[in-house]
């Protein structure tokens, strides 16, 4: 009875041994699939990844660390973290892995830019590193991720290059604009004063065919006279814009349509204001846009059909204002919406209509000074619309600086 008892109880501690090794050895199976999927993970990572001890010797490395430090595989396990580091900058920072191990928190990548990494061949790489801490390791472990950021070094630097290039290139077209238009306002007022001069017939007579040809060199030369003081005009925008001030837009406008009284009168339009907004801006500039597209409604009307000029504005989304101009004149193609505002664009001749085709582009760069945006909408003999983006508190900073 007793040996039978002994029996049961050592085949019951074997079926209890027996599920035991079965669950050992599952939990070993379950953690062998964990340890593989965290080092394919580990190594498939598109950074370079370190784990470092507390004393600083690595652990283990990932294959794209050996790519960015020029090392074979393996190779980087068992060697001091300092060994990455370029010797002048070594002894402050091992310094500072010390602190940093003190109290370990978790660093985002690009906290630091100033980060070389030392290679294998003994050449110098950028890098970004991210620090963070290995929960419950009790040996202080840090995995370090590491990015090789040569390549975007490379382009910020093309980008800034081309900025600097792009800057001076500007300044030096403004420069010459201004040098263009103001130094040659002298000889042409000379030619234009002494063709006037000799078509006068004070210092004797031309034949009818002489005098055809001087008036086409006073004709030239006044047009040349509008070209550049055009082209002054669209210069001046950024380097001589006025101070941006809180301005009562009706106030602009009153003064406008005072300027073209004579031109509104004579032309019988009819003009429609509505109440308009107080706005931070460069009063002149948008008096100066405001003219330009009122001016351009008035010349081309249509000829059966007196101009009516409507001027409405409104407030969208809190921080914009929206400004809008619509007339009833001659219009033109909607494929052209944008080509108006170009320089020295013309859609009619100059014999329909004069003008030097800088009015509108002025006024785009006014608008882009004051950081808002313009366009047009156009029917052909049904007339424009201009609408005007604006706003309400620009960067003034910014607005200077364009």
């Amino acid at each position: 009875m007793l040996y039978e008892s002994l029996e049961q109880t050592v085949e019951e501690r074997t079926q209890e041994l027996q599920q035991a090794k079965r669950a050992l050895e599952l939990q070993i199976q379950t953690s062998e699939q964990v340890k593989q999927r965290l080092q394919s993970i580990f190594e498939s990572a598109p950074n370079g990844m370190i784990v470092v001890s507390r004393d600083g010797t690595i652990l283990q490395a990932n294959s794209m660390a050996h790519s960015i430090f020029h090392y074979d595989v393996g190779e980087l396990s068992g060697k001091r973290v300092e060994q990455l580091v370029p010797a002048d900058i070594r002894t402050p920072h091992q310094a500072n892995r010390e602190q940093y191990i003190s109290s370990p928190t978790k660093r985002m990548m690009g906290d630091r830019r100033d980060l070389s990494g030392l290679c294998a061949d003994g050449k110098t790489v950028p890098v970004e590193i991210g620090l963070n801490p290995v929960t419950g390791s009790s040996d202080g472990e840090v995995v370090a991720s590491v990015v090789d950021v040569s390549e975007r070094r490379n382009y910020e630097r093309k980008i800034e290059q081309r900025s600097e290039a792009l800057e001076r290139s500007n300044r030096e077209l403004k420069e010459f604009a201004f040098i263009a238009s103001h130094d040659l306002r002298e000889p042409l007022r000379k030619i234009i004063s002494f063709s006037k001069l000799l078509l006068s017939k004070d210092y004797g007579n031309f034949t009818g065919e002489g005098e055809t040809f001087a008036s086409y060199v006073v004709d030239a030369a006044e047009r040349m006279r509008e070209l550049l003081d055009s082209l002054l005009s669209y210069s001046r925008v950024t380097s001589h814009g006025g101070q941006f001030v809180l301005t009562d837009l009706n106030e602009v406008v009153r003064e406008v349509l005072s300027d073209l009284q004579m031109t509104i009168e004579e032309s019988q339009a009819r003009i429609e204001v509505n109440s308009l907004d107080h706005l931070t801006m460069d009063p002149s500039q948008i008096r100066q846009l405001l003219q330009n597209i009122v001016s351009n409604a008035l010349k081309y009307r249509r000829q059966e059909q007196p101009p009516i000029i409507r001027i409405e504005g409104e407030a969208i989304n809190g921080d914009q204002y929206r400004l809008t101009i619509e007339d009833n004149g001659i219009g033109f193609d909607n494929q052209y919406n944008e080509q108006v505002f170009e320089v020295f664009k013309r859609l009619h001749g100059r014999d329909s209509y004069p003008g030097t085709g800088m009015g509108l582009a002025i006024c785009r760069k006014i608008v882009d000074r004051h950081q808002g945006v313009i366009r047009a909408d156009s029917t052909p003999g049904k007339g424009t619309r201009f609408v005007i983006e604006l706003p309400v508190n620009p960067h003034i900073e910014a607005a200077h600086d364009f």
